[in-house]
């Protein structure tokens, strides 16, 4: 995997968390990369040793191109709950977690039901954070507070 110079001379600030259940399971990877704008070279990874796959007009030509052993092969997959939950990377302009990113870790965990079955047999899922600002954006608590 390629990692681009611009990041390297930069010295940017990166946050790798690992996502785990109180058991102590992977549930899943998030990667932040500090920046002002989403690249999704950056946040995929460039693997200039995989040979592409189809045609840019393709309309499947990104779907082909992503995933280990490709192009953008991505950050490490967690299997929990019998899903395989991609690693989710993100920028923010501090490098660090923010109201947004803890968002889009519940959205994702959401779309790919982990917690459905446990819902279904009548048990909450929970979440232990600390009292990080980032942490108490109203969108966040609302996230938090909110039961499906």
């Amino acid at each position: 995997m390629h990692c681009p110079t611009e990041s390297i001379k930069e010295r940017k600030k990166n946050t790798v968390i690992g996502l785990t259940a109180l058991t102590g399971e992977p549930v899943m990877c998030i990667i932040i990369i500090q920046g002002k704008e989403r690249k999704v070279e950056i946040e995929l990874g460039v693997d200039y040793s995989a040979h592409w796959e189809g045609s840019p007009d393709d309309v499947d030509f990104i779907a082909k191109n992503i995933g280990p052993g490709r192009r953008f092969p991505g950050g490490p997959t967690c299997r929990f709950c019998g899903k395989d939950i991609p690693c989710l990377a993100r920028m923010s302009e501090s490098g660090g977690i923010n109201g947004d990113i803890l968002l889009d870790i519940f959205k994702t965990l959401d779309h790919y039901e982990v917690f459905d079955d446990a819902r279904k047999a009548g048990k909450t899922p929970m979440v232990l954070i600390d009292g990080h600002d980032s942490r108490f954006t109203l969108p966040c608590q609302r996230a938090i507070a909110t039961t499906s």
